[in-house]
């Protein structure tokens, strides 16, 4: 499997709970660590961390970029500064697949993106918050995980 249902599928085999809360109407979000790899042929997978598990957090408290990653730090016990946080989700795009270039995950970067995902998280309950940590080694970031 390709792209992030199969992200979501080793998610439901090392932790039910957490997704089956996020399908929950109240506003939350399933929060899952690891990092995206892209394949040759333009195909894109997450490889989730099984070391941290999914979590689940509510996105009505978080109005900004910095709160989301906050959250996120907290929710797993990061260090805030020598680490950084990448946070990314996925949405099918037709469009971007009749052109060829197919789906990417979409980078959360400032709080006009958190918004997005806010808004996506309300119409589409399968959304999820992907996370990337990287960690500052001498002069270079070095992904944490997988």
């Amino acid at each position: 499997m390709i792209g992030p249902s199969a992200a979501m599928a080793k998610l439901a085999e090392s932790d039910e709970d957490a997704a089956e809360y996020a399908s929950n109407n109240d506003g939350s979000i399933v929060v899952i660590v690891g990092r995206w790899i892209l394949y040759w042929n333009g195909q894109w997978d997450f490889k989730i961390d099984l070391s941290r598990m999914g979590r689940s957090i509510k996105l009505s408290s978080i109005g900004s970029v910095e709160g989301l990653r906050s959250r996120v730090a907290m929710l797993y016990g990061f260090q805030a500064s020598p680490v950084s946080i990448e946070l990314s989700y996925w949405i099918e795009d037709p469009i971007a697949e009749l052109n060829g270039k197919g789906t990417q995950p979409v980078q959360i970067v400032c709080d006009k993106d958190v918004r997005v995902l806010k808004a996506l998280n309300s119409a589409y309950k399968s959304v999820n918050i992907f996370v990337t940590v990287r960690e500052r080694v001498g002069e270079s970031l070095v992904i944490l995980g997988p």
